[in-house]
């Protein structure tokens, strides 16, 4: 009896195979490939493999039945190396026997070693070290291996190619040296990082500018891990090496130093900070999309924030946070976690409360800078707000609740705590600055004024709760975010009506509303600067906002006073809102100075930022033209040379390029970025990375 797979075979088996030849009808001679002539297609025969399969990327499947076809007179040996594919060896005693090559052709064979470590019987990675060798044998290139001694192995130089060989039985996987995923296991990030004294000030400063109010790092599982890589770099993980890079990048650009140098129009801390976004980019698109944990989301968080702060690709700003907070719906961040009962703890539970807070926040302001409606307008979310403890108080312990402190109390959770209570609000905000279907009524803009001035007034008095690393006050921070964030809407809502050249109580009204907001707004950044808390400046935009609506309302305010105007109107004028602007014109050149030194400060961080300041500087020279038109040629040559005074700045510290890659990245001697094993920095890849990125069985 036989069994199934003979059965099988035989029923397979071609008529006249087993015994009698069949002498019915001629088979038909086949000259195209096997893909083409499955697929009903014309075949012009190309050897080694036809053009259809080459332009599918399906050249290793082009295979001929009957005899090879003549290789073309132009078809030299080097031409025929450039149309064959490159296929890795693989470990393996079979070869799939390929139609003849013509006989000029040297034969040749192509070998290496391979060294496989067998990891819970998953997965194998193979590194080869070998010399390729461009020969032909009698045969197309197959998948094939064939073992050097070990003794010729040991004498080789040559550098580390490793492929991936995973799985078991038939449900196997191969994945060359040419896959970008084998890439990974030279990368060693820690050769990105400057010297321990230069970490540390960065992560400092991180702390005190940034994780106050975006809440994405856990401080004392950080500080924990953190010990661990100071002492040896090579003993974390690389999720937490990404992370100490992105932090770094974050607070790159707002080190206070009395020489600044640049490349370009870039400061020399912003080059920096993009190498190392960059490098944590190359991480993240390497990393599995199914195997996501809480370093991830963390990591994506930062660079989000990285971007932002050093000003990179800022075009994409709005649909990179939009993605981030797609990205964490699809994950499930959008509802609450209680839902899942005992399966998460406490810890983790906060700690996505904190995430997601996080990316809508930054998805908002986002939003709001491009001048688009926020993802968060469409989105039903049932999370609750983020705890008001401090990081100490939360534990990995199962336990059903934590204890809030009060609310009047200040902890580096208290941002989002409060600015969950005006989420709503100010989404709404957004949506209706940003409606382009119709244009807000004047009594909806006030109604929205007195939700705005009601947020403003419950905010916390905080005490002043001062920095451990500099004079700047981590309360005063948080608590500058809350009012501006709110008060800049004022501007949005009142604007519109502010810069109509009417003269009613509404016009009137809207005009010192938008003053008073963008004063106190340029207020609060200068404070905060004087501080050396420098983390708004570069986050954010505002004081370019409140100096372009105080030039705008001012050069209005003016207009309307012109002696062009009847006698009555001028009249009905000073006594309605423009005796007050006429009295304290010098405060408004005032403030408006105020947000050129700011201006000024972050071109001096980042070597970039000259388009606003020239925007400011060009509407102080108008306003003092329209106030005293006979110092006009004056005011325009003080505007060109202050912008002149920043590019000046910029050139005359200029640093030599050999010399800022060594200031940017040093490597040891005969070492580079890619000569690391991934046995001594990744870990247990099929943990992190590769099980997930390719499942078995698709």
């Amino acid at each position: 009896m036989l069994s199934p797979t003979a059965v099988d075979r035989d029923s397979n088996s071609p008529p006249g195979a087993g015994g009698a030849v069949n002498t019915g009808k001629r088979k038909r001679k086949v000259y195209s490939c096997h893909e083409c002539r499955r697929r009903k297609l014309r075949c012009d025969r190309g050897f080694p493999s036809c053009n259809r399969c080459q332009r599918t990327g399906q050249a290793d499947a082009c295979i001929y039945d009957g005899p090879p076809p003549k290789l073309a007179l132009s078809e030299t040996p080097t031409a025929l190396a450039a149309r064959t594919p490159v296929v890795m060896p693989e470990a393996s005693t079979h070869e799939v026997h390929r139609p003849q090559i013509a006989p000029s052709i040297s034969a040749g064979r192509l070998s290496s070693n391979l060294e496989a470590e067998r990891n819970n019987g998953t997965w194998q990675l193979l590194s080869a070290r070998s010399a390729p060798v461009f020969q032909y044998e009698h045969q197309r290139p197959a998948v094939k291996a064939d073992n050097e001694e070990p003794a010729l192995e040991s004498s080789r130089q040559d550098s580390i190619r490793t492929v991936i060989f995973r799985g078991e039985n038939f449900r196997t996987q191969y994945f060359g040296g040419s896959n970008p995923a084998s890439l990974i296991g030279h990368l060693d990030f820690t050769y990105l990082l400057p010297s321990q004294k230069t970490i540390d000030e960065l992560v400092h400063l991180y702390f005190d500018n940034f994780e106050p109010i975006y809440r994405i790092i856990h401080i004392p599982s950080f500080w924990d891990e953190y010990i661990k890589f100071s002492s040896d770099h090579q003993s974390t993980s690389s999720a937490f090496v990404v992370t100490v890079l992105l932090v770094m990048a974050v607070a790159s650009c707002i080190v206070r130093s009395d020489q600044i140098r640049y490349i370009g129009d870039s400061s020399l801390a912003r080059e920096r900070a993009v190498m190392w976004i960059e490098a944590s980019e190359f991480w993240l698109r390497s990393h599995s999309q199914k195997n996501i944990y809480l370093a991830v989301w963390q990591i994506r968080c930062l660079l989000l924030l990285a971007k932002l702060v050093n000003t990179v690709k800022k075009k994409r700003h709005w649909t990179e946070a939009g993605t981030l907070v797609r990205e964490a719906m699809a994950a499930g961040f959008h509802r609450d976690p209680c839902l899942l009962g005992e399966k998460i703890s406490a810890f983790d539970r906060e700690m996505r409360r904190r995430m997601w807070a996080t990316m809508t926040e930054l998805e908002l302001q986002a939003s709001t800078d491009r001048g688009m409606t926020s993802t968060s307008a469409g989105i039903f979310s049932d999370t609750k707000g983020v705890l008001n403890i401090e990081d100490k108080d939360l534990t990995d312990e199962p336990v059903e609740l934590v204890n809030q402190r009060p609310m009047n109390e200040y902890t580096t959770s208290s941002f989002l705590s409060f600015s969950n209570a005006s989420f709503s609000l100010r989404v709404t905000l957004n949506s209706v600055v940003n409606d382009i279907s119709s244009s807000v009524k004047y009594e909806e803009v006030m109604h929205y004024e007195e939700l705005i001035t009601k947020a403003l007034q419950e905010l916390p008095p905080w005490e002043s709760i001062q920095s451990p690393s500099n004079n700047g006050s981590l309360s005063l921070l948080a608590r500058s975010l809350l009012d501006i964030q709110l008060r800049q809407y004022l501007i949005m809502l009142h604007g519109p009506f502010a810069r109509q050249s009417e003269s009613t109580s509404r016009h009137a009204l809207s005009r010192m509303i938008c003053f008073e907001a963008a004063a106190s707004i340029i207020d609060q950044h200068k404070r905060l600067n004087e501080t050396q808390t420098s983390a708004l400046l570069l986050l954010r935009h505002d004081y370019f906002r409140a100096a372009l609506v105080i030039c705008q309302n001012s050069l209005i305010s003016i207009s309307l006073r012109s002696e062009s105007r009847p006698l009555y109107v001028r009249a009905l004028l000073i006594v309605s809102d423009d005796v007050l602007l006429s009295s304290n014109t010098p405060i408004f050149f005032e403030y408006i100075e105020k947000a050129l030194a700011l201006l000024e400060d972050r071109i001096v961080q980042l070597g970039t930022g000259y388009t606003h300041h020239w925007y400011i500087s060009a509407g102080r020279a108008l306003l003092k033209l329209t106030c005293a038109p006979e110092q006009s040629a004056q005011e325009g040559e003080q505007a060109v040379d202050r912008v002149a005074r920043q590019y000046y700045r910029v050139m005359a510290s200029q640093v030599d390029i050999e010399l800022a890659k060594e200031k940017i990245i040093t490597l040891p001697d005969n070492r580079s970025l890619f000569e690391h094993s991934m046995e001594n920095f990744f870990g247990d890849p099929e943990v992190w990375v590769f099980d997930s990125l390719y499942p078995m069985g698709v």
